[in-house]
């Protein structure tokens, strides 16, 4: 089955590693289809909710009777941040920011977590439980995010899943920002790396070396997950910044 809707995230990424490209080989060309790629987000996933702009998921799907679903992990914040110094529009500065207020808004529980999915209105934000009530395999990119800009303040909500692994030695596939709920099911070799960068930012220096080293161990098994090699991935480019 083809899938003819796009993905934000995959595309902000694309462009972000176009204009790296450009500041490394200079190659105007690169410069000009990461710009096309940005003009096309900005006309087709990017709208308002009381005059302030929200990125959609995708094209097609994430309007929902009651407000816009969003994922905040599709916040691509290097990218924003890369794209803002190549595009005089003020949107994606302004897009960086709503993320990061709609983060703050959307933490919940007693993890103090945002949720994968949110609804967002008029009236304000809440868990779409109809997708899910739990941060994991979407939600975990925040943090991941947050690290590769290198904006350690914003990860300071993030220390409980930090104290968590200290006290544990391990990471939950999932928590439920809803209901009292934590996986039973250890977190794949990506998410270790998610966590591994993030307790390097904010310099928990011993948890991010064993996170490292777990990661390590638990990608050589993990053969066929795709997404968890992904993570991994990133978690080294993130290493370096925006």
């Amino acid at each position: 089955m083809v899938d003819l809707n796009n993905a934000t995230d995959g595309d902000l990424l694309v462009l972000y590693g176009l204009l790296k490209a450009f500041e490394r080989w200079n190659d105007p060309a690169l410069r000009s289809e990461a710009l096309e790629l940005a003009r096309d987000i900005k006309k087709h996933v990017v709208t308002n909710v009381q005059n302030v702009p929200v990125l959609l998921p995708g094209y097609y799907g994430f309007v929902d009777p009651n407000g816009f679903v969003l994922n905040l992990s599709y916040y691509v914040y290097p990218a924003l941040h890369t794209l803002a110094r190549y595009d005089d529009d003020p949107i994606w500065n302004r897009l960086l920011e709503a993320g990061m207020d709609l983060l703050h808004r959307a933490r919940r529980g007693s993890w103090n977590l945002p949720p994968d999915w949110i609804l967002v209105n008029g009236e304000g934000l809440n868990v779409f439980q109809k997708r899910s009530s739990r941060f994991g395999y979407e939600a975990v990119r925040v943090p991941l995010y947050l690290a590769w800009m290198d904006r350690p303040e914003a990860l300071q909500p993030w220390l409980m899943v930090l104290d968590w692994f200290d006290k544990t030695g391990s990471l939950p596939l999932w928590v439920d920002v809803v209901d009292p709920a934590v996986s039973l099911t250890e977190a794949p070799a990506g998410f270790y790396a998610v966590w591994a960068v993030a307790a390097q930012r904010l310099n928990r220096l011993e948890a991010a070396d064993k996170l490292w080293k777990r990661a390590r161990e638990k990608v050589e098994r993990e053969k066929d997950d795709y997404y968890s090699a992904t993570l991994y991935l990133l978690s080294l480019r993130a290493l370096e910044g925006p």
